[in-house]
């Protein structure tokens, strides 16, 4: 959308285009739909845009320091709100998964659950305050000789290639869930992918949770174009919601191809 007598383009959308400037097409597509509400080719325009950096650390097992970027095109990724995000499934990248992990590790310091395995990721204990190094031998060494997991191999259920890192997320929560203690680890593992229904359902919850958070650290942040671009997303969610998916005439579909053609 060209500018029209007398308007100026608001700051935040200058940055935008400064920082679309190596991709010209989508920089010329999202300054063709800059002010839409109910079109999302202007989220596939500003994909590339950095929306959240984050460092992520976890006390309570000991993974190391997790960073990363997250983009639009990852939140459309994610989330999966609009009916195009439903037709087109993409995986997750990842930079995502690494947010999922530390994510997952943070849920399980907040129920205190010190009595999981974590395969290497595994502290046993050792920091929480009242564990004696004593206890933690006991617990995290000696109960494991006496009671062997005498499992080697298991296979997760075939899923599309589109669901497996969120399914990769999925069994990492769940191994670091209550049912997941060293006294019933055979029997926690054979539950794996008996109900489908509730996996998938499960899935789609950390697909959930993780859209929040992010939107919560967008919106409790300092970035304006992240602010800006979420909260479109947000209203384009609203409009799909209520008036039901825009129908892109054959003329505009043509120009999101041109658009596209420019950057390639």
């Amino acid at each position: 959308m060209s500018l029209k007598p007398g308007e100026e383009y608001d700051p935040v959308e200058v940055e935008i285009m400064r920082q679309l400037e190596p991709l010209p097409g989508r920089r010329n597509l999202y300054e063709f739909l800059r002010k839409t509400e109910d079109r999302q080719a202007v989220l596939f325009a500003t994909g590339s845009i950095k929306m959240l950096i984050f460092e992520k650390t976890s006390e309570f097992n000991i993974l190391g320091t997790l960073e990363g970027d997250i983009c639009m095109r990852d939140i459309r990724t994610l989330g999966r709100d609009l009916a195009f995000e439903k037709q087109y499934l993409y995986t997750i990248g990842d930079d995502m998964v690494r947010y999922g992990m530390a994510e997952i590790l943070n849920w399980q310091k907040a129920m205190n659950q010190h009595e999981t395995i974590c395969f290497d990721l595994n502290t046993c204990g050792i920091r929480l305050r009242k564990s004696s190094a004593n206890n933690f031998l006991h617990e995290g060494y000696e109960q494991l000789q006496f009671e062997k997991i005498d499992v080697v191999n298991k296979f997760l259920p075939p899923m599309q290639k589109t669901e497996r890192l969120i399914q990769f997320l999925h069994m990492l929560k769940k191994i670091l869930s209550p049912e997941f203690c060293i006294r019933s680890w055979n029997e926690a593992l054979d539950s794996i992918g008996v109900d489908m229904e509730k996996t998938v359902a499960e899935m789609a919850k950390i697909r959930e949770y993780m859209s929040l958070d992010i939107h919560t650290e967008i919106e409790e942040g300092t970035d304006e174009v992240a602010k800006h671009l979420y909260e479109k997303r947000l209203k384009i969610i609203r409009y799909e919601a209520i008036q039901g998916p825009l129908q892109v005439s054959p003329e505009e579909l043509k120009d999101y191809e041109d658009y596209q053609q420019s950057d390639e």
